[in-house]
């Protein structure tokens, strides 16, 4: 996932896979970080799953991103997702809202 805003365009360079661990990629608890370093800014992402999405309630998933250019301001955004092994899930996003502005909100679901 490419980190963006809609005001800054991140030009990448060069992208690192910063790590990920064994599981995350099977469905089960995890994590995985991504670095994306460019000409005209960063981004960073650190994502997160506790739990089996097959088995009992779902799975919480937790992700926090910063991104910016470079000697500018930080945006930020965290998601919190629950997701089931039909593939709904329910989520929230706060992102941060600007200079002078509320955190921006976004409430997310998707069922079947």
């Amino acid at each position: 996932e490419r980190v963006t805003d809609d005001s800054i365009e991140v030009c990448v360079a060069f992208m690192q896979e910063v790590g990920q661990s064994s599981q995350a990629g099977l469905g089960g608890s995890g994590w995985n970080g991504v670095m994306e370093v460019g000409r005209l800014g960063w981004g960073a992402r650190l994502s997160m799953a506790m739990g089996i999405a097959e088995e009992g309630l779902g799975q919480p998933r937790y992700a926090v991103t910063a991104h910016g250019p470079w000697h500018g301001r930080v945006s930020l955004s965290h998601d919190l997702k629950w997701v089931f092994a039909d593939g709904q899930w329910a989520g929230v996003t706060v992102q941060d809202g600007g200079p002078g502005k509320p955190p921006r909100v976004n409430l997310g679901v998707e069922l079947r």
